[in-house]
């Protein structure tokens, strides 16, 4: 039993390690050091541009060493539940870098995302990799007319909701395409995640390219707004927070079960809370 408990330990730990790596080219900082407001793109002097139209190019590079584990995440639940990884669902995708790494533990990776600059690279970067294919969809209601053995949705993609109503409308699409048993994991930013990021200033360089993030959260709307500065112009993000209570109401709803959860901070008393949270979840037989 010990042993049990200490691999699915370790099967966590090797998920969220890559939060901790290392940046060297970021800098973290409060508005209040240097300015009050967030910068409105009429002041900034540059085209508003959608989201991820300009932060494409960047963002494969900028995501490759800090996303989480899941490749070796679903391995260890492979050990420890004997779940099957013939095929798996990626769920925004984005440009790929996840589709690529699950296809070395899977024999089929279908990636699907809603942003077609986004799809434009992935398609660059892992064109023609076996086993993986990515195409348009919108996670709200996939209609791909198959079932896989399991779901995966990453980096918070899923806080990309209007509203957190959406969660049913996410969770009855992915549930119609898991096999009976079939497992679905993702991570998502908190309230108090959002709520910690709120008024900072995170700077990078990409590949040679100097941009910028700024992140405000409105608690009482459950909104946050992470504006994109970049030297063709300005993305304004918009997101909302779930918990994990969020999550579980809609599973109920749903016909999925909550396996587990934890947060990105395995220590005890902070197992079930933090800026961000991990589930995996399961299609009833």
């Amino acid at each position: 039993m010990l042993r049990r408990i200490w691999q699915a330990w370790a099967n966590r730990a090797k998920l969220i390690a890559p939060f901790y790596r290392h940046d060297p080219n970021v800098f973290v900082t409060h508005q209040l050091i240097t300015r009050t407001t967030t910068p409105e793109p009429a002041d900034l002097n540059l085209p508003l541009l959608q989201p991820y139209e300009g932060l494409a190019k960047l963002w494969h590079e900028h995501t490759r060493l800090r996303q989480p584990d899941y490749t070796s995440f679903l391995s260890g639940l492979r050990q420890l539940r004997g779940i099957s990884l013939k095929s798996v669902l990626d769920l925004a995708c984005g440009t790929g870098i996840l589709a690529a790494r699950l296809s070395e533990v899977a024999d089929e990776v279908v990636g699907v995302d809603a942003s077609e600059p986004m799809l434009a690279q992935a398609r660059t970067h892992y064109a023609g990799l076996p086993g993986v294919e990515v195409k348009w969809g919108d996670f709200r209601d996939l209609g791909l007319d198959r079932e896989f053995d399991v779901a995966v949705c990453a980096f918070n993609s899923l806080n990309y909701l209007h509203e957190i109503g959406e969660l049913d409308r996410v969770f009855t699409s992915v549930s119609r395409h898991l096999r009976p048993g079939g497992v679905f994991v993702f991570d998502t930013n908190t309230c108090v995640g959002m709520r910690n990021l709120s008024g900072l200033q995170i700077y990078h360089e990409t590949e040679g390219v100097r941009w910028a993030m700024y992140f405000t959260f409105n608690h009482h709307d459950r909104v946050e707004v992470a504006t994109v500065v970049l030297p063709t112009g300005v993305e304004l993000h918009r997101r909302i927070p779930i918990d994990p209570s969020d999550v579980i109401a809609a599973a109920h709803r749903t016909g999925l079960q909550v396996d587990e959860y934890f947060s990105h901070a395995l220590i005890p008393g902070r197992w079930l809370s933090g800026g961000a949270c991990f589930f995996v979840l399961s299609k009833r037989n």
